[in-house]
C-alpha cells in the first residue's frame, strides 16, 4: 500500500504569502504573487490549479493508493472542495483544515468547527505564511482546542530566513506543554536545506531531527526533495544524501514519502518522486520501505477509522485492518 502524504488539490489558486501577499491563479501554471508572476506548476496545468480528477489519475498512472490531502495558506483555503473529495473517496484520501492563529480569539472555535467535517483529522500551519510565535502564552487556547479535539498538527516551518521561519525551539516548547499532540513536520522541517551551503551531514536538519525526534508523537514528512536540489537532476545525488541522513537519525518508523503534488512536477515526473524513496532505502527491508511509502501514513493520518457511509468519520484511537484500506472501488482507472 502505497500513501502520498503530501499533496494538494485546488479549484484555483486564492492564497496568502507571508501573512499579508496575495496570490491568485493566472494560467499555464502561473501564479501572481503581489505584483510578481510565478512558475508555481507546469504550464499544462492551463488553469494553474490542480483539480481532483488530475489527482486521482496521477495516483492511478503510478500506482498509488491514496493521498493525504493537505491545505496550504498559499493556495488559500479549500476546505469544502477537499471536504467533497474525502467524502466521495472515503477509502483514499483524508485531508486537514486551516486555521488562523493570528486571530487569537477566533482560533479556538476555528479548531472546534473543524469536527463538523467528518473526515477531516487535523489542523496545517504553515508558519511564515500565516505568522505567528507557536511558543507565546496567546496561544494556549489554540493548543489546548487541538489537543481536546484530537487533531493532529501538520507543521511547516518555512523555506526562507524571516522572523518566524525555522521555529523548532519553539515547536518544542509547544510539545513540552502538550505531550500528546501527534504532528507532522513537513518537508524534514526544511531545515535550510534550500541553502547550498547546507552539505552532507546537513547539520542544520539533524539539529532539527534530534529536538523534535524527542516527543515521540512526532513524524516527518520527506515531500517536495527535488526543490532542495534546483542543480541537479534525477536521481538527485543531494536527495540521496540528505535521505540517507534522515533515515539514520530518524529511522523508517518516523519518516513519510510525500511528493508535494503539483507544484513538485516543476522539477521531475510524478513517479521520480516515488522512485527517489523507493528505489534508494537498500540498506532496508521490506517492512520498512513499506512502512515510509505509505504504513506510517495510514497510521498517523488515521486512514480507514471508523467509515460512515460514504463518508470517513474519524474516531480518535482504534484502528481497522489494512484489508480494508486503500483504493476506493468506485474509481475509474
Amino acid at each position: 500500500m502505497i500513501i502520498d502524504a503530501h499533496a494538494h488539490i485546488m479549484a484555483e489558486v486564492r492564497g496568502i504569502r507571508l501573512g499579508q501577499i496575495s496570490t491568485r491563479s493566472v494560467g499555464l501554471g502561473r501564479v501572481r504573487v503581489g505584483d510578481r508572476v510565478e512558475q508555481w506548476m507546469p504550464p499544462s496545468f492551463e488553469r494553474s490549479a490542480a483539480s481532483l480528477d488530475v489527482l486521482i489519475r496521477y495516483l492511478d498512472w503510478v500506482g498509488i493508493d491514496g493521498a493525504v490531502l493537505l491545505q496550504a495558506p498559499c493556495y488559500g483555503d479549500h476546505l469544502e472542495y477537499l471536504y467533497e473529495a474525502v467524502a466521495a473517496h472515503p477509502h483514499r484520501f483524508v485531508t486537514v483544515g486551516l486555521v488562523d492563529p493570528r486571530d487569537v480569539q477566533s482560533a479556538p472555535d476555528q479548531v472546534r468547527a473543524l469536527l463538523d467535517h467528518p473526515g477531516i483529522v487535523g489542523v496545517k500551519f504553515e508558519v511564515p505564511d500565516t505568522p505567528f510565535d507557536m511558543d507565546h502564552s496567546d496561544h494556549e487556547s489554540l493548543w489546548r482546542a487541538i489537543d481536546d479535539a484530537g487533531l493532529l498538527v501538520v507543521v511547516d516551518l518555512g523555506w526562507h530566513a524571516g522572523p518566524f521561519d525555522g521555529q523548532v525551539d519553539r515547536l518544542a516548547r509547544v510539545l513540552r506543554r502538550h505531550p500528546a499532540l501527534e504532528v507532522v513536520v513537513a518537508h524534514l522541517g526544511v531545515s535550510r536545506l534550500w541553502d547550498p551551503a547546507q552539505r552532507a551531514p546537513f547539520p542544520e536538519m539533524q539539529h532539527t531531527l534530534r529536538q523534535l525526534l524527542a516527543f515521540p508523537a512526532v513524524t516527518f514528512d520527506l515531500a517536495a526533495l527535488p526543490f532542495f536540489c534546483p542543480h541537479e537532476e534525477y536521481p538527485y545525488p543531494r536527495a540521496q544524501a540528505i535521505l540517507e541522513v534522515a533515515l539514520d537519525i530518524a529511522g523508517p518508523s518516523r519518516l513519510m514519502w510525500g511528493s508535494d503534488f503539483p507544484t513538485v512536477l516543476q522539477h521531475c515526473t510524478y513517479r521520480q518522486t516515488l522512485d527517489l524513496v523507493r528505489m534508494h532505502m537498500n540498506q532496508f527491508d521490506q517492512d520498512a520501505v513499506s512502512a515510509v511509502l505509505g504504513g506510517n501514513a495510514r497510521r498517523v493520518y488515521r486512514f480507514g477509522r471508523a467509515l460512515n457511509g460514504a463518508s470517513a468519520v474519524f474516531h480518535k484511537g482504534g484502528d481497522i485492518p489494512i484489508e480494508t484500506v486503500g483504493r476506493d472501488p468506485n474509481t475509474a482507472g
